[in-house]
């Protein structure tokens, strides 16, 4: 089974008043292009307010957020978001619960983070102190300790759409600070900026634009502070202030389309009726923009124009440039000499010596006994632990299963040919090193090399890393050019 990883209202009447008011030389009512804005905390019209989200105009689930303050003089800011959608043929849940205690500048101070994707646990909680973060983060994986040293103040990830109220909102202000969030364990730098002052539903609204590493979202805040309504994804996700009665009913009544399969499937007139024997591959795809493909080995890409690329994949081409550290590399998503994984290794690989007989012995073992199912996961043993996953869970566990036998092995991110959709999905698998060359490896498609249908956009194994994709999704369409078979 392969996997996928995985506003302006206003009637014609208003516009036409609008219209006959600015010939008038007035301002609409409302909006005034020399308006600012600025609270504190303190003084922070709302406590709470209520989302509604939907994906591709589909529901799938609310949001709700609180500030309030300490008897210490802090403010403890509260999130909890949950979701659910179907996806290939599985439900899928989300829920996030989130603590940030704040001091009267939005600093954060400590925080406790809990993620829950499907059957899958992780739970981050730290605190800041002097020029240091401290976190310990609990997984299948077990616990881990995290240390990031800081050099300007930290923010709460959640808190987001609070930072411009508090630094003054302003047209064409521009604000730029630093966030940690617990999720993907990483501190990213936000830049945001106020691009407009408009009616957004009927309300007159600042609208902000926000980009933490390549995750471009557009929100719409109300003089209240109020988040009226946000977008994510190019415009797939939407979120919208609601009462919180209303709010619920956006997980009671979520879809069951298969809503991100309809928008993540890359489709191609050309259908692919043996793809897992092909060796080479011709393809182009479009709807890039700047984004720039990976060149290397058994993959080949020259830029066409500046929206898209021309990829030559061959199963026979390999790179044979040396690993870096990275690629043996333990952390909470691959822990890498985890006792369990050094016992099983152990078992599957002995008197095997040799890197590739190894490789082959690991995914036999994965491919057997492990299911390909679309279930989320945190970790490598979050899928060792329940005996499924998809196919960015069964990487993970591959990965850290070659490199606790000491292979240097990478997470790559891309698409893959799905004849059964006609078209290509999102997908994950590895490359492993044999001590000349790297090989290819799809576990849950138990393929060495994979097929000639795996087109490489990202290596990574983090949720950060994962980012750039975000802004590909929905986008992207693909012609295949030629084909060989093996």
């Amino acid at each position: 089974m392969v996997a996928s990883c995985p506003m302006y209202y206003a009637s014609w009447p208003a516009n036409a008043l609008c219209l006959l008011l600015l010939l008038g030389g007035c301002n609409p009512p409302g909006l005034r292009p020399d308006a600012e804005l600025q609270y504190t905390l303190a003084t922070l019209p709302f406590t709470e307010y209520w989302s509604g989200f939907e994906f591709d105009h589909d529901r799938v689930g609310y949001g709700r957020f609180t500030i309030t303050p300490t008897a210490t003089g802090d403010y403890l800011i509260e999130t909890e978001t949950r979701m659910q959608f179907r996806m290939l043929g599985t439900d899928k849940h989300f829920h996030y619960l989130t603590r940030d205690r704040v001091d009267q500048n939005l600093t954060l101070l400590s925080f406790t983070h809990e993620y829950q994707m499907d059957n899958s646990l992780l739970h981050v909680q730290g605190y800041v102190a002097g020029d240091a973060l401290h976190a310990t983060i609990t997984s299948a994986s077990g616990i881990h300790q995290q240390t990031l040293a800081l050099d300007a103040p930290l923010y709460p990830y959640t808190a987001q759409l609070l930072y411009p109220l508090l630094a003054g909102l302003k047209l064409d202000a521009h604000y730029q600070y630093q966030v940690y969030e617990a999720e993907a364990q990483r501190i990213h730098q936000v830049n945001q900026q106020v691009t407009a002052h408009e009616y957004t539903r009927n309300i007159p609204t600042w609208r902000i634009a926000t980009d933490i590493n390549h995750d471009q979202t557009t929100s719409w805040l109300s003089n209240e502070g109020l988040p009226v309504q946000e977008q994510a994804a190019n415009g797939n996700i939407q979120g919208y202030l609601l009462e919180p009665e209303r709010a619920s009913t956006f997980l009671e009544h979520a879809s069951t389309r298969e809503t991100l399969l309809d928008f993540s499937l890359v489709r191609t007139s050309q259908r692919l009726h043996r793809p897992r024997e092909l060796q080479r591959m011709v393809v182009e795809l479009t709807g890039l923009g700047d984004f720039t493909m990976p060149t290397e080995g058994s993959q080949q890409c020259q830029r066409q124009n500046s929206d898209s690329y021309t990829c030559t994949i061959s199963t026979r081409d390999q790179s044979h440039t040396a690993p870096s550290p990275q690629a043996l590399a333990s952390n909470p998503t691959i822990p890498t000499g985890h006792t369990r994984l050094q016992q099983l290794t152990t078992q599957l690989t002995d008197n095997i010596t040799q890197p590739k007989e190894q490789i082959n012995a690991l995914v036999d073992w994965i491919h057997t006994h492990i299911r390909g199912e679309a279930i989320d996961a945190f970790s490598a043993m979050d899928v060792l632990d329940q005996g499924r996953g998809e196919c960015q869970g069964q990487t993970f566990l591959y990965t850290a299963m070659a490199r606790t036998l000491g292979i240097p092995t990478r997470v790559v991110n891309g698409l893959v040919y799905a004849p059964e959709y006609g078209g290509f999905l999102y997908h994950t698998w590895a490359e492993s090193w044999d001590g000349s060359a790297w090989h290819s490896v799809d576990p849950i498609l138990g393929q060495i090399p994979a097929d000639a249908t795996h087109i490489k956009l990202i290596y990574g194994e983090n949720l950060a890393d994962f980012a750039p994709l975000t802004t590909l999704m929905g986008q992207l369409s693909a012609s295949i050019l030629a084909i060989e078979p093996g």
